[in-house]
């Protein structure tokens, strides 16, 4: 089992919505402040703020936003802006073997819990 990294000051934490969109725009900018006002970088997914129905973006989109934050090398973690609805869909969009190749710290709740599982089982590493 793979235990990913502490975060530090500087450290760069991915944004992004697996599941339901943000209920107001404006927690994501709290949160983006609150981690700058704590010493951290980031970088949102561009599919972040979009709104599809239940979910925040269609299911090839979400799935991007995660690919792309595991395959960077500089982005230390990932979060996810909330739960909701719709995290269960992208499963035949991520790629697996990548991902586990890129373990980083990757926290969410809720919904995103289908993502923690898959995760643990495919990738071999620890989420919170």
């Amino acid at each position: 089992m793979n235990k990913p990294k502490g975060l530090k000051k500087g450290d760069l934490i991915g944004i992004v919505s697996p599941a339901s969109p943000s209920e107001n725009k404006s927690d994501v900018t709290r949160c983006l402040a609150w981690l700058h006002e704590h010493g951290y970088r980031t970088v949102v997914g561009p599919n972040v703020n979009k709104n599809k129905g239940l979910t925040s973006a269609s299911e090839e989109e979400r799935a991007a936003d995660i690919n792309e934050m595991f395959a960077r090398d500089d982005v230390d973690a990932v979060f996810c802006t909330q739960g909701g609805y719709g995290s269960a869909q992208l499963f035949r969009h991520l790629d697996f073997s990548m991902i586990a190749k890129h373990p980083k710290l990757f926290m969410g709740f809720s919904d995103i819990t289908s993502l923690h599982l898959m995760f643990n089982k495919l990738c071999g590493f620890v989420t919170f």
